[in-house]
């Protein structure tokens, strides 16, 4: 090793010129002090300790498995997951959340105690009720105002008892403001009603209810607890909208779906306040401890499965139930029969049958009618299975039940006329559900009410609630305003924006590339997403590329004519499977429409312009679809794969593997690829017309998903229903129906098979076998091939939820797409400790850390990397500029948060950095190791924070054993005889001397100099330090300094008297201790030696 003083800088030099010491004494005061210690030589042996290998301690680090903590989640606005719950998350929503998007909504409700309106809307399959404090003046896609039953913005995870939120939602499905503005929830999955007293007028920003009805306090949630009674109700009844309403009074009304019953709460008990209310009446049922379904759809004297409801200015009550009908109640007591029925449709003696959807007609087998509300006089029916909205008169004026059994509605909102009942009023021949809305379709509505003018309209499968003026009695206009959508054209579920996905299925990389370009199959926004250096993404970075769409805001099936049964070379119909070939091409899997297409080089096309595709395989051109088997039709490709450029014949470089999932095969295309061509051979069945899983068991397959070659061509198959993986030899040598080689995931651990449903696998670059396991939702590892016939079980996971899709980096790092819609990104695991006592507890801002790979992460099946993070050996003063630490050394970054920080020594096996002064004292920060040249993500941990960490030097380098510390000495000022100065058994400190301490996470300094500077001064810690010698804490006044030590970057001094009472011997105990942490473990026991 060169020496210390060639490979140190000179210290900086006091103002007053002389040599800068480590002092005891205030500055100005001229008596020469026997504890002055030249800064110089201080500095180098301080900064030794630093650069020197710290090594050892990296050996007593138990092994682990890969980082179960991802090191960055895409398509998700926060990564939330640690290495000890790989599965916390604050959604499981698709797409992007944010506070103004919506999942299903179910209900709508408007406030017109207040001006201006407030509206409110039930977000139900996000969990939540979001509100707009002005109802008639926000834009399109505006962000709510109040969350309610969530904890924030972003959080989704259905809540309520037994889940972090004991008063919050569970997919609520029912709305109502009473007269004083306190707003009633049906929280449906918890089978209570929760008021939520004038919610913009709390201060806090979580809002809690004040009464729940149902259920006697908010700590329960069962249906019928203990028995139907009149204080009973049992909500989660599917997906049938739960009706709340108020009568002219102020009554409430509630239709408790699944006890086939409405029941009526006295406005005197709500204004009570007291939970468990009972109500005082019931419609359905002869009384309150029944719950028979009705007789029929005829019968007027019970119900089944009711749904929305409302009363009008004379008491009568409507209400929606699963007989596709509107039951009319005016005779309002228990058991009463209903006065009218709404949407029967009888044939008239000697007429022809009247057309399905008519007038007259409400709902169908399916799909019954979940709402209804008035407009002024007139009740509006949501008839939700036909998409639209029937007015109808007064029933003052209604034809007599002689004359017709069910009026007629007068006017229709939805559609154009009433003989029509399509999804977003879309093309009569079609069955598709997939027409783009406007500002006058819908898609299952569920709910609506009328405000002012306006009428607010909950279209639950387009994810929004849109706004429409009354533009005459009983006559709706197209819409003019829309919640949870930027655009009448959109529909969603949540905001799409090119940064979210739903249902994720394949990721694949270019790793060719440089930077590594991403590209992710979002199959239910049927769109495939490219990043182009998805290692350095961000929260929030939307996507580089789109294919499928227009543009980030369509997410239409089959672009541009949505339509399931119209293809196009521009469109996508859920999309499952991708690969790029090795010029950049990207090849997708369009399973909806049962093709291949390929897409040229994306990255390269023009920003602007649409993508298209130039190759077809699976069909005979663009616009074909025929998924009979055939060697040239496929129904639902999945996984695909190429052959690798080694073989001698040129047609299999490159050749083309298809996992037919619904076919039960795996086909194979040399090349030359062209449109429609017919594939060669196929995998899994005899021949290309059998389809069957079970006519030879041992070679069939039963849904193979993904697929993989390794770099001998051998094809590795998910038999994702039989739960295993089958090896096949060299693809190019193949014949129909080949024998496996080896077979993964039968064995017997723990009582369950090794493998339950694999969907995914990918081969690393140093051959090892991972596997996505769909359930127990994890990724395994197999050994490389030439290994499994002696070793063919997983030797580590990952966790991840639904694991969809798999993928590996040119790095081999991790890419795993899952049910939470997002793309987890795993790296191998680092680990980060304070440098003085590599522990692994919480660090401190300003903390030396050191970090250390963990071995297992570095190692394939053969051997471990020997350098992980590189060859090189080298400290900051070997840089041009030494000060302020360099960033960067031998091509290594250390990041905190992916922000470099200054380093002082980078080796093969270990780095050595301060953490930043302005980290927070509390949380989690994240740490990894890159190579700014490669863009590699080396390693990864995560750090919990603290406000101290304190940690001493030793002598061994070790945290342990005698402390690195000086004696005071006279002779110490002097260079030739520094080394003398140090504390050890041979040279013991006297009793009343001064001994001074080095260490390292004190904490936040204030006044502290820039981060990768030395302090230029004594400066102080703002806490209390108290030092024990063999257990026993001196007087305060006898701990002299604790600050930062002059002319050092990141170290802490600690100078102390030792007190006369202290025993002399040759290994004393010492604990220093700040904010309550003290410096000794039971494994760094730090001494020093007494004379």
């Amino acid at each position: 090793m060169p020496d210390d003083k060639q490979r140190w800088p000179a210290p900086p030099q006091q103002a007053s010129g002389r040599s800068c010491y480590l002092r005891n004494t205030p500055p100005g005061d001229e008596q020469p002090s026997r504890h002055w210690i030249p800064r110089r030589i201080m500095t180098l042996r301080i900064v030794s300790f630093l650069a020197l290998a710290w090594a050892i301690q990296v050996h007593s680090l138990d092994a682990q498995a890969l980082n179960r903590k991802p090191f960055k989640s895409i398509g998700h606005p926060r990564a939330l997951a640690t290495s000890t719950d790989p599965f916390q998350r604050d959604t499981d929503s698709p797409n992007l959340v944010e506070g103004r998007e919506l999942n299903q909504p179910q209900a709508v409700a408007v406030d017109t105690s207040v001006t201006p309106f407030i509206v409110y809307v039930a977000d139900t399959g996000n969990n939540r009720v979001l509100a707009w404090k002005n109802a008639a003046q926000f834009v399109n896609g505006a962000f709510a105002d109040l969350v309610i039953g969530q904890k924030d913005r972003y959080s989704t995870l259905p809540q309520g008892p037994g889940q972090v939120l004991t008063s919050g939602l569970n997919s609520p499905a029912g709305l109502a403001v009473d007269r004083n503005g306190n707003l009633y929830v049906a929280d449906t999955g918890n089978n209570r009603v929760l008021r939520y007293p004038t919610p913009f007028s709390q201060p806090d920003d979580y809002k809690i209810p004040d009464m729940v009805i149902g259920q006697l306090n908010l700590g329960l949630n069962v249906a019928n607890a203990g028995g139907i009674t009149e204080k009973t109700l049992a909500l989660n009844s599917g997906s049938q909208k739960t009706g709340l309403a108020f009568d002219p009074v102020g009554n409430l009304w509630v239709s408790d779906s699944a006890n086939n019953r409405v029941l009526r709460y006295r406005s005197t008990d709500l204004a009570s306040g007291q939970n468990g209310a009972a109500a005082d009446l019931v419609l359905g049922q002869a009384d309150f401890v029944s719950r028979f379904t009705g007789a029929g759809r005829f019968s007027k004297t019970g119900l089944s499965g009711p749904a929305g409801l409302t009363v009008d200015d004379k008491s009568r009550v409507y209400v929606a139930d699963r007989f596709q009908r509107i039951v009319v109640y005016d005779n309002l007591r228990t058991g009463a029969s209903a006065l009218r029925i709404l949407g029967i449709q009888t044939q008239v003696p000697g007429q022809p049958p009247p057309p399905p959807i008519n007038e007259a007609s409400i709902g169908g087998a399916d799909s019954p009618p979940q709402g209804v509300f008035m407009m002024g006089a007139r009740p509006a029916v949501l008839d939700t299975g036909n998409h639209r909205i029937l007015i109808y008169d007064s029933p003052e004026v209604w034809p007599t039940e002689e004359a017709a059994f069910s009026p007629s509605a007068r006017t229709v909102f939805g559609q154009e006329t009433f003989l029509t009942g399509r999804p977003n009023r879309g093309d009569p021949a079609s069955l598709q559900r997939t027409q783009n809305p406007t500002a006058n379709s819908l898609l299952f509505p569920y709910d609506a009410v009328q405000a002012g003018e306006e009428v607010f309209i909950a279209d639950a499968l387009n994810n929004r609630v849109i706004v429409a003026p009354v533009t005459g009695p009983g006559v709706i206009g197209a819409a003019t305003r829309v919640l949870g959508q930027f655009g009448f054209i959109y529909s969603a579920p949540n905001l799409i924006e090119g940064r979210e996905f739903s249902s994720p299925g394949a990721v694949a990389v270019d790793t060719a590339s440089k930077p590594q370009h991403l590209y992710v199959a979002d199959t239910r926004n049927n769109r495939v997403l490219g990043f182009a250096d998805f290692a350095r993404y961000r929260p929030g970075d939307r996507a580089d590329v789109i294919i499928g769409q227009p543009d980030f805001l369509s997410s239409t099936l089959n672009h541009p004519g949505g339509d399931a049964s119209v293809p196009s070379d521009s469109g996508l119909a859920q999309p499952a499977g991708l690969v790029v070939d090795s010029s950049g091409n990207l090849y997708v899997a369009d399973t909806g429409n049962g093709r291949v297409l390929r897409f040229p080089k994306p990255f390269e096309q023009p920003q602007a312009t649409l993508q298209r595709a130039d190759l077809v395989i699976g069909q005979a051109n663009f616009t074909a679809r025929l998924i009979e088997p055939s060697a040239r039709t496929m129904r639902n490709p999945t996984g695909l794969a190429f052959t690798g450029e080694s073989s001698a014949n040129t047609a299999d470089r490159g050749a083309l593997l298809v996992s037919d999932s619904a076919l039960n095969r795996v086909l194979y295309f040399p090349k030359p690829f062209a449109n429609g061509m017919t594939a060669t051979k196929v995998i899994g069945q005899p021949d290309f017309t059998s389809t069957s899983p079970n006519t030879d068991l041992g070679r069939n397959f039963n849904t193979p998903r993904h697929i993989a070659v390794d770099s001998e061509d051998r094809l590795y198959v998910c038999d994702s229903q039989r739960g295993r993986i089958l090896i096949f030899d060299s693809a190019p040598a193949l014949s129909n129906l080949p024998t496996p080689v080896q077979t993964l995931g039968l064995r017997t651990i723990e009582g369950r098979q090794e493998l339950t449903q694999p969907v995914g696998i990918a081969i690393d670059p140093r051959g090892s076998i991972w596997v996505a396991d769909f359930q127990p939702s994890r990724v395994v590892r197999f050994p490389r091939f030439d290994k499994l016939f002696t070793n063919n079980f997983a030797d580590s996971a990952v966790f991840a939820i639904g694991l969809q899709g798999l993928a590996v980096d040119r790095f081999g790092n991790l890419l795993v797409s899952d049910s939470s819609h997002r793309i987890q990104y795993f790296v191998p695991e680092i680990a980060i400790t304070n440098a003085a006592n590599f522990l692994t507890r919480p660090l401190a801002p300003g903390t030396i850390v050191s970090a250390f790979p963990f071995n297992s992460d570095f190692c394939g099946p053969v051997r471990c990397d020997p350098a992980p993070f590189g060859t090189e050996t080298a400290t900051f003063d070997s840089q041009p500029v030494p000060i302020p630490l360099p960033r960067e050394i031998a091509d290594i970054q250390l990041r905190v948060n992916e922000q470099p920080i200054g380093l002082f020594f980078v080796s093969p096996g270990q780095i050595n950095a301060p953490l930043p002064m302005s980290l927070p004292s509390t949380g989690t920060a994240g740490i990894d190791v890159y190579r700014p040249s490669t863009g590699q993500i080396i390693g990864f941990g995560d750090i919990r924070l603290d406000a101290a960490s304190p940690g001493l030097f030793s002598v061994n380098s070790s945290g342990a054993g005698g402390a690195a510390s000086l004696n005071e000495e006279a002779s110490c000022r002097s260079e030739q005889v520094f080394f003398r100065c140090f504390n050890s058994p041979t040279n013991p400190i006297a009793r009343g001397q001064v001994i001074q301490f080095f260490g390292t996470g004190q904490g936040a300094v204030e006044g502290a100099p820039p981060d990768g500077f030395p302090a230029t001064a004594a400066i102080s810690v703002q806490d209390r330090t108290r030092v024990s010698f063999a257990g026993e804490f001196v007087d305060d006044a006898d701990v002299l300094y604790s600050g930062l030590a002059p002319g050092l970057i990141g170290v802490w001094q600690v100078n102390v008297r030792v007190p006369q009472r202290v025993t002399p011997g040759s290994f004393i105990p010492v604990n220093v201790v700040l904010r309550s942490i003290g410096t000794v473990t039971n494994s760094t026991r730090i001494t020093i030696a007494v004379k």
